[in-house]
């Protein structure tokens, strides 16, 4: 694809809120729109420049497309845009900084139920006030375990949707799935004795076992998903990776 024609086109589409399938389908139709518009001009001057800058104004003015594109996608969609914005990875932000940054989001989440537990019991609300004090404890291991399994996976799971398309070996993705599938088990059993100091309910009888169907459940679940989506998000970050 060329750089200069796929600016223009992610000057349009970035700003836009809509989810991110509608985004990349809205980036290749603008470009193919526009790469044929480049094909006329440069077969009629034989000059990249000038060509470029015909198809250019031909092509419109690039906030009034964004508008017209924008103006197509629901309030509802916008605002769930919008929420998906805050946990994807931002253009030209690194997947440290990318994993740190979902890891406190989502244990911040878990927090403010923990913070609402605690409120409820020191209110002294009688319907409330001793499950409150019993349950606070497992929603602060809750918080924690939820954010460390977010940056353990996302530093995981990053670097194989980073690389090229065609480049990532078997090895790799069972390797990946394997320390994921590790990472969901430790995060499980940890939940269970968290119960378990932390309240009255009873440890499960078959702990290992639990351990086992989440170790597999969570390797399977990672290499479909890196398997099916890995092509489209490879996409994806060549768009954002443009500095516009």
């Amino acid at each position: 694809m060329n750089p200069s024609l796929m600016i223009p086109v992610e000057r349009v589409v970035r700003p836009i809120h809509a989810a991110m399938t509608s985004k990349m389908r809205m980036r290749n139709e603008l470009y193919s729109h526009l790469e044929q518009i480049y094909q006329e001009e440069f077969a009629a001057t034989q000059d990249e420049t000038k060509a470029l800058e015909r198809s250019l104004a031909r092509f419109g003015d690039l906030d009034e497309i964004r508008t017209q594109l924008q103006s197509g996608i629901s309030k509802p969609l916008q605002w769930v845009a919008r929420l998906d914005a805050l946990f994807s990875r931002r253009p030209g932000e690194p997947p440290l900084s990318f994993a740190v940054r979902n890891s406190v989001q989502i244990g911040a989440v878990f927090l403010v139920q923990w913070v609402l537990i605690l409120l409820l019991a020191v209110l002294r609300l009688s319907a409330v006030r001793e499950s409150a004090w019993l349950i606070a404890p497992y929603f602060l291991i809750l918080s924690l375990t939820a954010a460390s399994v977010t940056f353990v996976v996302l530093l995981i799971a990053q670097p194989l949707v980073d690389r090229p398309v065609g480049e990532l070996s078997k090895w790799e993705l069972f390797r990946g799935a394997t320390l994921f599938g590790v990472v969901a088990a430790v995060a499980e059993a940890v939940l269970l004795f968290g119960g378990k100091i932390f309240s009255n309910w009873e440890q499960p009888l078959y702990l290992f076992p639990l351990m086992g169907t989440a170790f597999l459940g969570a390797a399977g679940m990672f290499s479909v998903v890196i398997y099916l989506f890995r092509n489209e998000l490879s996409q994806l970050s060549q768009w954002h990776e443009l500095e516009i």
